[in-house]
């Protein structure tokens, strides 16, 4: 009876281990999973603030509709405006493209000081989104779903032909190309491409180097 006893005494022993084991993977488990739903809330809060404020800056807002439409009218803050395509695309010249005579930002006429504007605070905007999905801050599959679509807006111009030739042979899409080189950072815009699966324009590719694709 006494080895019986013991024996029973160590099978319990044995069970309580295992109940504590199985405790504290369970508990580790719940926490891990709780963790993560933080984590997805976390990111999912960030992308929610890029997109309000990306819908609620007046320059943000602007660079939209010039990247949508071809030629509109439209309010910047109390301000009204008509947007023309041929000045959408002038006010992509990089002022060290101009010709020496034109460099004084005089030549940059009517709305074209606005819009380019509007185009730093939209390449500030994207190298902000770019650093919060490196950081995992941001789910670049949910951002994806809503600034995909701009980014390609700005990597082709595709919403702006040149029919009165005001760029002299160079396509919108090269324009806005050297613009972000002018001004921007274009491995961090062309990284955020990648990410939100944004193929790299021809316009974009270098023309000599390795990785064509992936540099201005």
């Amino acid at each position: 009876m006494l080895a019986m006893t013991e024996s029973s005494k160590h099978l319990w022993d044995v069970a309580l281990d295992l109940l504590t084991l199985a405790g504290g993977a369970l508990a580790f488990w719940l926490g891990l999973r709780q963790w993560a739903v933080s984590q997805q809330w976390q990111r999912a809060e960030q992308l929610d603030k890029f997109v309000t404020e990306f819908e609620s800056n007046d320059k943000l807002l602007l660079a939209a509709t010039l990247l949508d439409w071809t030629d509109r009218k439209t309010q910047y803050g109390k301000q009204k405006l008509t947007i023309r395509n041929a000045e959408v695309l002038l006010a992509l010249r990089p002022h060290t493209e101009m010709k020496p005579d034109d460099e004084d930002e005089g030549n940059y006429t009517g709305n074209q000081p606005l819009l380019r504007d509007a185009y730093d605070a939209l390449l500030s905007f994207f190298v902000r989104l770019e650093l919060a999905l490196e950081g995992g801050l941001v789910d670049a599959r949910a951002a994806g779903k809503y600034f995909r679509y701009w980014l390609e807006r700005w990597m082709t111009m595709d919403r702006h032909g040149d029919d009165e030739r005001v760029l002299k042979g160079r396509s919108p899409a090269e324009m806005a190309a050297a613009y972000t080189r002018a001004y921007g950072d274009p491995e961090s815009l062309l990284s955020l491409g990648r990410r939100l699966g944004v193929a790299t324009p021809p316009a974009w590719r270098a023309r000599t180097g390795a990785d064509p694709g992936n540099q201005l």
